[in-house]
């Protein structure tokens, strides 16, 4: 699976050394991001936004308003 992640670091074109750098985490950790393995924590979210300029939406994969529920039902976790 591609992850939006990984579309961006592509377009990129940094290493991923450099962008890991900048979010203050390991390569590593850059990759399991990018390949979905791990979730992406929110202080590393903003960061990688602000490295990769680009928005949250499409770092996270929202690919517009119209896929953004308009309320959560939280019934499920209930």
């Amino acid at each position: 699976m591609i992850t939006n992640l990984r579309l961006r670091l592509l377009e990129d074109g940094r290493p991923q050394y450099k962008i890991a750098a900048e979010v203050g985490v390991s390569p590593a950790r850059i990759s399991e991001y990018a390949l979905g393995k791990r979730p992406i924590p929110t202080n590393h979210i903003y960061s990688l936004v602000r490295v990769l300029g680009c928005n949250v939406s499409d770092l996270i994969g929202f690919a517009d308003d119209e896929t953004i529920p308009d309320t959560l039902d939280f019934a499920l976790y209930d």
